[in-house]
C-alpha cells in the first residue's frame, strides 16, 4: 500500500476495486464462495497469464503490421481470463480490439492494445494491493 495512506480494510478496498471497474460482483462472490486461498492462485496465474499477453501486444505494436487473427485470439485470451476474475474493463478493451481487428485497423487496435497494457499495469498493482491487505489482515488475525 501507498506510504502516507491510511490502511483500507479488505472489504473497503474490495469495494473500491469494484466502484473503479477493476473488479465485479463476480469477483467478490468466488472469493467469498472459493475462499481467499483459491483466489490468490487465480489471480497469480491471472497475472502470470496477462503477462504474456501483455508481452505480445508490446511485440505487435512495435511491428510495421498487424496479423489480425493473432491479436484476435490474444484478445480472446485475455477477455477469458479477465472474466474469470471480475476485471471488466479489460474485458471490455478486448471486445474493442476485436472489433478493430475485424474491421483490419491497425491504428486503431495498437491504440486499444496499448490502453489495454495501461489498464493493466494498474489492475496489476491493484491486485498485488489487494493479496497484500489480505495477507496482512490475516497476520493479524494469527497474532491476536
Amino acid at each position: 500500500m501507498k506510504r502516507g495512506v491510511p490502511e483500507l480494510s479488505v472489504e473497503a478496498l474490495e469495494a473500491e476495486l469494484v466502484r473503479e471497474g477493476y473488479f465485479d460482483n463476480n469477483f467478490v462472490g468466488l472469493r467469498e464462495d472459493a475462499g481467499d486461498a483459491f483466489m490468490f492462485e487465480v489471480i497469480e496465474l491471472y497475472i502470470s497469464d496477462s503477462e504474456e499477453v501483455m508481452a505480445a501486444f508490446e511485440k505487435v505494436k512495435a511491428n510495421d503490421e498487424v496479423d489480425f487473427d493473432d491479436v484476435q485470439y490474444l484478445a480472446h485470451r485475455l477477455k477469458g481470463s479477465s472474466l474469470n476474475v471480475g476485471m471488466t474493463e479489460i474485458c471490455h478493451k478486448c471486445t474493442e480490439i476485436r472489433q478493430l481487428c475485424l474491421n483490419k485497423d491497425a491504428k486503431g487496435s495498437k491504440a486499444a492494445m496499448e490502453s489495454v497494457l495501461v489498464h493493466f499495469r494498474k489492475a496489476k498493482a491493484r491486485l498485488l494491493d489487494w493479496i497484500h491487505l489480505h495477507n496482512m489482515a490475516q497476520a493479524k488475525k494469527l497474532k491476536s
